[in-house]
């Protein structure tokens, strides 16, 4: 929240510059490290079903949330594993489930669980 920050008093374009150069050093060595691992680096390897896999992940973990990224990527990949074992089209399964999560916890898994965590909390107040 840039206007957010600029009330409070902080350099907001000096820390939009050290979080760009951050995620920029970060992504360059994961890309550097994952080459190294892997010995090469085809372009086949940056297709759309990659692309897709990291919007599912930000989607099924939460959006606005520090640890989505860590849950989704865990959920997707149980889910593929699990999914994957009994069905041909589990993309197809796993699309179904992504819309289910959308409707019912728009920002996410940790987004739902927070919800209903203060839902609870507001319940047992009350009581």
């Amino acid at each position: 929240a840039p206007l957010r920050a600029a009330a409070s008093g902080l350099p907001v374009q000096a820390l939009r510059y050290q979080v760009f150069v951050g995620s920029a050093t970060l992504a360059g060595l994961a890309g550097g490290l994952w080459a190294a691992f892997k010995g090469a680096v085809f372009p086949s390897v940056a297709s759309v079903a990659m692309s897709v896999d990291a919007l599912l992940v930000i989607l099924l973990g939460g959006v606005h949330q520090l640890w989505g990224s860590a849950v989704g990527s865990a959920l997707l990949v149980w889910g593929g594993a699990e999914l994957g074992q009994g069905l041909d089209y589990w993309r197809g399964v796993l699309g179904l489930v992504i819309m289910l999560v959308m409707v019912l916890a728009p920002s996410g898994v940790l987004g739902g669980l927070q919800m209903l965590l203060a839902r609870f909390a507001s319940k047992r107040g009350r009581a």
